[in-house]
Order: structure tokens, then sequence, then C-alpha cells
């Protein structure tokens, strides 16, 4: 008994004093406290249910507030999504299998894109570029840990269902703030950066394609799901998310040979906004030259500077953040990114992630997948004419891959199991 007593004792006073350092911490801290607590509760979630911890990434894809930060964009620091799916790659990790052999060769292809930042990183070492190694990493092996184990533990349509929900609360955002500015400009919704935005509801649009078996959800609810996403991607205005949306719509159909009863609204709102996209871009050429489409131009030609400074490994990882370039941002072009930041190295690595992902994913020959290749290449042609490594949107096609290799193996076994 007196043992018990004093490891009780014991356990109390540790209680106490971390109570105690947690009171300090909130006191002069209150955003790491909060980052604290929310791991506590994530970390007792975890215990109780494993399968919340995992699907949260997908809805919380959305959350781009930084931590300690007020930005609610592309900025430095961790975005809440961010954090969420770093917290789900570890639970992850402690209940996934790798017995998958798409899975492995998808994972197989982003240790090659990361090798070949590596080159850069280690000819021009910095903090950020470190960082910024990690959290691309993150991004899509990460979420394709995520999205298998999500669909281990048989939690893929929940997760699936809560991100178009998700969506659909901002896509109706999106509409009242336009409604109320008479469309003068591109709704924030939720204070969300209108690119950022629009390209999670392009990619929601995309996951309606998603089969029935994996989407539990009504054809009545999702149409209406599809309006108010649709026309919530107008409000934002985000004409690199539309023309993604038309990219994954026209990859979908090749790849997918057949329409399907959920295809036909999703190809007439692409078609509507692709139109809508061009008619944009010829307007503002003729802008003055501080228009967006200029300011990117030149963005991308200062990229282009940079990289023949250094065709072969770049600058690094993230160097326009650093003082002495003229580069200060994202070039907005994963392309000219790649080429300033990791030289045709870099890009070399991209093309093979790129390229194996959507080789695997399509060889696998399941309409699921198929939606995977569709959303990847979605995301990538948002990316040549915007900021492409984001926190969020970045892991949203990555998750589904994931998912979809799991889920299609599972439907393969069922067949031949009811062909016996």
């Amino acid at each position: 008994m007196s043992r018990v007593a004093d490891r009780t004792a014991a356990a109390s006073s540790l209680f106490f004093l971390g109570l105690v350092a947690y009171a300090w911490v909130a006191i002069h801290h209150v955003m790491v406290a909060a980052v604290i607590a929310a791991l506590v509760v994530m970390a007792a979630t975890y215990v109780v249910r494993p399968a919340i911890v995992l699907l949260l990434p997908l809805p919380g894809a959305f959350l781009s507030w930084r931590l300690g930060s007020a930005q609610t964009a592309v900025g430095q620091g961790v975005s809440l999504g961010d954090a969420l799916l770093l917290v789900a790659t570890v639970a992850a990790l402690l209940v996934i299998g790798l017995e998958s052999r798409p899975l492995r060769r998808l994972l197989g292809a982003c240790a090659v894109y990361e090798a070949s930042l590596l080159v850069a990183v280690l000819a021009s070492p910095t903090r950020a570029g470190m960082v910024e190694w990690l959290h691309r990493a993150d991004l899509v092996a990460g979420s394709l840990i995520v999205g298998a184990a999500i669909a281990q533990s048989g939690a893929a349509g929940r997760a699936f269902r809560a991100y178009l929900i998700a969506a659909s609360v901002i896509g109706a955002s999106a509409v009242v703030l336009a409604t109320k500015t008479g469309f003068s400009g591109g709704a924030w919704p939720f204070g969300l950066q209108k690119n950022f935005a629009g390209d999670l509801l392009m990619l929601a649009l995309l996951m309606t394609l998603l089969p029935p078996e994996h989407l539990p959800i009504s054809a009545r609810t999702l149409t209406t799901l599809q309006g108010l996403i649709g026309v919530g991607l107008l409000a934002t205005q985000s004409r690199g998310a539309m023309l993604g949306l038309a990219a994954g719509a026209f990859v979908w159909a090749v790849t997918n040979g057949r329409m399907s009863k959920r295809s036909p609204l999703l190809y007439l709102g692409a078609a509507v906004m692709l139109a809508v996209t061009i008619t944009s871009l010829r307007t503002d050429s003729h802008k003055a030259k501080l228009s967006t489409l200029q300011t990117r131009r030149a963005f991308q030609a200062e990229a282009k500077a940079v990289w023949r400074a250094s065709p072969i490994v770049g600058k690094g990882l993230k160097f326009f953040t650093t003082s002495g370039t003229t580069l200060q941002s994202d070039p907005h072009s994963v392309m000219w990114l790649t080429l300033a930041e990791s030289g045709v190295v870099g890009l070399a690595g991209l093309i093979a992630l790129l390229a194996g992902a959507i080789t695997t994913l399509y060889r696998v020959r399941d309409p699921i997948t198929k939606v995977a290749i569709a959303l990847v290449v979605a995301r990538f042609a948002h990316g040549l004419f915007d900021i492409y490594w984001v926190g969020g949107s970045q892991a949203v096609p990555w998750i589904v891959a994931g998912a979809a290799v799991v889920l299609a193996a599972r439907s393969s076994r069922a067949d031949v199991d009811a062909v016996a």
C-alpha cells in the first residue's frame, strides 16, 4: 500500500508542477498554450477514437490561420491545417500498414522528389529551407500516409463527407459576401484569401465525382452541395482555381471514359468557369500595369533571372524570404519556383513525383483512383499560375490518393471473393 501511495503522491506532484508550468506558459505565450492544449485534447481523443484524429486534416484544410500570426493566407509560420496534418501523420504512423504496393510506389516517388530538393538545401543551407523541406515531405508523404490510414480505419467516407460539408459552408459564405459587394471583387470567406478558398472549393467539386460507395451522400444532397460549392468558387473569382477545375474535369473524363450521373453538372460548371476565366484574363491584359497579371509576370521574370544565376541546383528553398534577393515573393508559378529554388535537379524531381503518382494511380484502374488523378492534375494546373506549395490545399489531393489506393485494393479483393 505504501508503494501505491508513493506513486500516487509522485504523480500528483508532477501533475501539479505541470499545471504551474502550463499556467506560466499561458500567461506569457497564449498561442503556445493554446497549441499545447489542443495537442493534449487530440492525444486524448486519439486514445478514445483514433479515427477522429485521422480525418481532421481534410476538413481542417481550410484552417489557414497561422500560429502566432494574424495572417490568413500564405505566409511564414505553421498554419492550423499544417498542425492538424502533422499530428495526424504521427497518429497514422502508429497504425498504418504498408502492404499496398501502389502506396509504396507513391511514397517512393515522394522520396525521389525530396532527395532532389535535399541537393538544393545542402547547397544553400538555411533554416527556412530545411523547414520547408520537411513541410513538403509532410504535405505529400504525410498526406499519403494519413489517407491510407483513414481508409484502413474505415473512416474514408466520413472524411470525404466532412470535407464537402465544410466546403459548402465556405462556398455559401463566399456567395453572401459577393452578393453584398455586387460581385465587384473576389470574396474572402471567413477571411480566407480568395485563391486559397477557390482552390479548396475547386478540389471539393472534383471530389463530388467520387464513387457513391465511397461518398455516403444522397444524390439530392450532393447536387445541393455542388451548387453551393460551384457558385462559391465563382464568387471567389479565383481564375487559377477555375482553370484547375477545367483541367481536372478533362483528365477525369479522359481516364474514366464514360459519363456518370454525377458528372453533367460538374462539366457544365467547368465550362462556365473556363469561359469566365478566359474573359477575365482578356480584360485584365488590357488594364494598367499594376494588374495582378502584370505583377505575376514581373515575379516570374525575376525568378527566371535567379534560376539563370544558378541553373543546376538553384538558390535554395524559400530563398526569397531572406534579404539580398530581388525576388521577395513566391513567383506564383510552380515551374519557375522550382527552377529558382532547386534548379533542373529539383524540376526533374518534381516531374518524377507527378509522373510517378499519376502513373501509379492510373495502373490501379479503379474509379476512385481516377478521381485522385484529377485532383493531382487540377492542383498542379492551378499551381502553374499561383502559389503551389500551400498547406491545406496541397494536402487534399495526396490524402485522397493515399486513401484511393487502399480502397481500390479492398474493392478488388471484394470482387474476387464475390466471384469465388
